[in-house]
């Protein structure tokens, strides 16, 4: 039986990067056969995490705009760090999880240096700075989640043909 490299085992957990450390069984030549008989612990479908997720990032957009205006227009003084806050809380959920799994896994990765970004500015207290570091994040996670559904979608189409 002949190892599959990383961006196979990628294809098999349908890009769900939270699925690939616990995706561990043997990867082998099926000669022909497309049975694909391996057992699952879990679905890959995400459909209530991918609505969360754009809710989160949905409410972090609001919360950091509504935040900015209360800043830049100065209406009641104070209320933009807690708007900031909570656009922080609402959007950083992808971050943090993708964060706990790097460091589970004993490795530094993106999720990892952002959390430590935003952290960062909130302890220096530039509230605006990690509501738009957490919300630019949360944005290209989404689009990245999307691009690989498409390009998934669009091998699979070919692969029928």
């Amino acid at each position: 039986m002949s190892q599959i490299s990383s961006p196979v085992k990628s294809a098999e957990t349908n890009g769900c990067k939270s699925c690939e450390p616990h995706h561990q069984h043997d990867h082998h030549q099926h000669d022909g056969d497309d049975h694909h008989d391996h057992q699952h612990s879990h679905d890959h479908s995400h459909g209530a995490d991918e609505a969360w997720h754009r809710a989160g990032v949905f409410a972090c957009g609001i919360l950091g705009v509504a935040g900015w205006i209360f800043a830049h227009w100065k209406l009641a003084p104070g209320t933009e760090k807690w708007l900031y806050a909570l656009a922080v809380v609402s959007g950083a959920w992808p971050l943090v999880h993708g964060a706990w799994n790097a460091l589970r896994a004993r490795s530094l990765d993106m999720n990892i240096l952002m959390s430590v970004a935003v952290i960062g500015a909130c302890i220096l207290g530039d509230w605006g700075e990690a509501a738009a570091l957490v919300f630019l994040y949360a944005v290209s996670e989404w689009l990245e989640e999307a691009s690989v559904r498409r390009s998934q979608s669009a091998i699979t189409n070919l692969m029928t043909l």
